[in-house]
């Protein structure tokens, strides 16, 4: 969803990726062969910013022109470890009005930042667990994200604010008033 709840943007399992506009509920521009798994996320000014075939790309798709914004260089390729690599989360900062793709291979996340369709930004963090994916608080300008049984913090530069271990969840229960009450650590 745009973030004037304009437009609305799908993809299907085949990769046609629509644009649809919300008030008339008629599609707006369409791109077909584009599995992009995702990967996209809508501009301030009604543009489409995506990771396909190893580029972040931007589509303007009320004048249907397309454009690479930045290509994975060869040297971050080897850094993943994968034949393909995959966008795996977006975030946008409101307050520097940056786009964030991040990337996740063996050994490293890799995050590229985007600012006035430019590159403002590379950024190479420890490797995150598998479903683990970086967060943005706006309110504190922080970003977050998991590495080796660890929660690391950073600030809006990408410094390293916090890195702590986080605490094991207990479970309480008394098996439904039938039972004395127990305690269960889960590790």
């Amino acid at each position: 969803l745009s973030q004037d709840e304009k437009y609305i943007a799908t993809e299907t399992f085949g990769g046609t990726l629509e644009i649809i506009d919300t008030h008339t509920k008629l599609p707006v521009a369409k791109k077909q062969k584009t599995p992009i798994n995702g990967a996209f996320i809508f501009t301030y000014d009604h543009k489409l910013l995506y990771f396909f075939e190893d580029a972040i790309r931007c589509w303007d798709f009320l004048d249907n022109k397309d454009m690479i914004v930045f290509n994975i260089p060869e040297q971050q390729k080897l850094h993943f470890g994968y034949t393909k690599i995959v966008c795996d989360n977006i975030l946008y900062n409101v307050r520097t009005q940056t786009y964030l793709f991040e990337f996740n291979g063996r050994e490293n996340t890799y995050v590229v930042a985007i600012k006035n369709l430019t590159l403002e930004q590379e950024l190479l963090l420890p490797a995150a667990p598998t479903l683990s994916k970086l967060v943005y608080s706006e309110e504190q300008n922080q970003y977050t994200l998991t590495e080796k049984g660890c929660v690391v913090m950073y600030d809006s530069d990408f410094r390293v604010e916090e890195r702590f271990t986080p605490p094991h969840i207990i479970k309480n229960h008394d098996g439904g008033g039938l039972f004395s009450i127990t305690c269960h650590k889960t590790q």
